[in-house]
């Protein structure tokens, strides 16, 4: 589904209209950090929750096209849980 860059990382697939985006989130806190300073580029999305145990989600978005509300509502959804 990815390289083999993400292994160690959750990563999950959002499938929109004939496009796939890959989203990279930590499972703990240091790798949150690493998921932000390791693969954020820019034109990507961050997205955290207000909560303590909450992931650091990377939507990749090389293109730098606007992420659909869909994608970004997915991903606060995985923040959190």
């Amino acid at each position: 589904m990815f390289s083999n860059q993400y292994n160690k990382y959750s990563q999950t697939s959002v499938h929109e209209r004939l496009r796939s985006r890959a989203v990279i989130c930590g499972r703990d806190q240091q790798q949150n950090e690493m998921t932000v300073k390791r693969y954020m580029r820019q034109g990507d999305i961050y997205v955290h929750a207000d909560i303590q145990v909450a992931s650091s989600i990377v939507i990749k978005n090389p293109t730098g096209e606007p992420v659909p509300p869909k994608t970004m509502n997915e991903a606060g959804c995985m923040a959190v849980c």
